[in-house]
């Protein structure tokens, strides 16, 4: 632990971000780089430089200067983009509240970053508290100063606060800079040379973590790339998607493992259809977050002709490998890619038998930062971080098996939670699947598995469908990796990134098993 933070300290290192988006402005001031799907306009690199030097002003007339930090409680929209982008050009920090963010967390992010000011929806926000400021999320920038003339700016670093529930629940304080999302991102798109000017994103991901910051914001920025803003993720785009992709000619997608099992689930029926209209368009999907099924992967390729091409990375250390189209050729089942450039990995053994993967790498966050302003990172005395995740390395590509967490101890007998999961994701009907652990007085700890049917399921069936997963399960497992229990439930709880929640079933299970 380290008392050295201080928001109010300048970086000297100079912003990498900003003298991009210099030259990019400079170099082809007529691009257009950002579609407002709500409203339909589009921002050129020119328009994008205005609107980022009026909110730079807008926040010198409030008396900010860089090095202050800003947070945002918007949710995904050109207004949270601006913000957003022109916090990272001239050198304020930003914080991202959760969409529908509750009061708890809006405390407690602004506990620990302490935001000089922090901005809100208009039309949802009722109370008047000092330093927040409601805005129209009207796409006009009515709210903002105007700018007679151009000055100059002072170059920084910019840090990038993230709240994350971690394993436990607590909520903590994720610290990047964007220099490393700029380094790091440059390094990811030299493996994909198919993101260029002429690619179009659609970013539908949250901008309340780097799924809709860094991967669908930053990333194709880097590459001059267009991208359209539309709404977070939710039930509406699996019905709007294709609409969406047909109305904006996107190119390239970046999808997480729940996305790929909900468009499966409701347009399977008309694949060839959606192949046949966007093949030509749409070659390539990133696909991240969590670990895909090989099967699952296999099907979605098959039917609406995409290739996926998986990554694996944290918050904590962003990219850290990436599948190509050359690694494809080799294709491997667990696999998420070729180790990026200079990131190093390096595995410790656990419980004698999983390997942890560490990761040394230049892009390494700046620490968790809590209530008492103190820095902490799980790093080694050779500076490498551990992922909390096991794996392998063979031939230079990284296979993920699961994580430390998911390794349960059951009377002595080590299971691998994952494992079990994969076994339950292959059985015809199941949509989802999940283990956890949970305490047991006779094996000290053990699991259950929790999964969401393809199919809708009448309460009177339910046991019934239940009992034959668990018959399932057990006839391809040892006794050992058995499930104490198996529960159906219409839809596994998911975090920010489109993760299964295992906090949020810890206390389902707790509910179910207190009555």
């Amino acid at each position: 632990m380290e008392n050295q933070f201080s928001k109010k300290k300048v970086s000297k290192i100079k912003n990498k971000f900003f003298s991009l988006v210099q030259e990019y402005a400079s170099s082809y001031p007529g691009k257009i780089v950002l579609i407002d799907e709500k409203s339909n306009l589009k921002y050129n690199w020119r328009d994008c430089l205005k609107i980022m030097q009026r909110i730079n002003r807008f926040l010198e007339i409030k008396k900010l200067k860089p090095g202050d930090t800003v947070s945002s409680g918007l949710p995904n929209c050109i207004e949270n983009t601006f913000i957003f982008l022109s916090c990272v050009t001239y050198g304020y920090n930003f914080a991202a509240l959760p969409e529908k963010f509750s009061k708890y967390e809006k405390k407690k992010l602004s506990k620990i970053v302490k935001p000089k000011i922090t901005f809100l929806n208009k039309i949802i926000t009722k109370e008047n508290i000092v330093g927040e400021i409601k805005i129209s999320l009207d796409s006009k920038f009515s709210w903002l100063p105007r700018i007679t003339k151009r000055k100059n700016f002072i170059e920084q670093n910019s840090k990038i606060f993230i709240l994350s529930s971690g394993t436990t629940g607590e909520p903590k304080v994720i610290v990047q800079n964007i220099n490393n999302l700029t380094l790091n991102g440059q390094e990811f798109l030299k493996n994909h040379n198919f993101v260029n000017k002429n690619s179009i994103f659609l970013n539908y991901l949250s901008m309340s973590y780097l799924g809709g910051l860094y991967n669908l914001l930053i990333l194709p920025l880097l590459a001059n790339a267009s991208i359209v803003i539309t709404d977070s993720f939710s039930g509406i785009t699996f019905l709007n998607f294709w609409k969406i992709i047909a109305r904006f000619n996107i190119t390239c997608l970046w999808l997480v493992p729940t996305i790929i099992k909900g468009i499966l689930k409701l347009h399977s029926k008309n694949s060839e259809e959606i192949k046949s209209k966007f093949g030509d368009k749409i070659k390539y999907s990133f696909v991240g977050t969590a670990p895909l099924e090989y099967r699952i992967k296999m099907d979605f390729q098959k039917k609406f002709g995409i290739v996926l091409l998986e990554n694996y990375g944290l918050s904590e250390t962003l990219f850290i490998s990436s599948e190509n189209l050359k690694t494809k050729q080799n294709f491997n089942t667990n696999t998420s890619g070729s180790i990026i450039n200079n990131v190093r990995i390096k595995f410790s053994s656990y419980k004698n038998t999983f390997k942890k993967i560490l990761v040394k790498t230049p892009y390494i966050f700046e620490g968790y930062i809590d209530e008492k302003n103190l820095l902490s990172k799980d790093i080694d005395s050779e500076g490498f971080f551990n992922t909390g995740d096991l794996g392998s390395n063979k031939s230079n590509k990284l296979s993920i098996t699961g994580r430390v967490k998911d390794i349960v101890k059951k009377g002595g007998f080590l299971v691998n939670l994952r494992e079990i999961e994969l076994i339950a994701t292959k059985i015809k009907n199941v949509l989802e699947a999940s283990a956890i652990n949970v305490s047991d007085d006779f094996y000290g700890e053990t699991l259950v598995l929790f999964f969401s049917s393809k199919n809708k399921i009448e309460i009177t069936e339910k046991e019934k469908i239940e009992f034959e997963i668990f018959k399932t399960v057990t006839t391809k497992l040892a006794k050992q990796k058995w499930p104490k229990k198996v529960f159906l439930i219409d839809n596994l709880p998911k975090t920010r990134s489109g993760k299964i929640s295992k906090f949020q079933l810890k206390r389902i299970y707790e509910k179910f098993s207190s009555k």
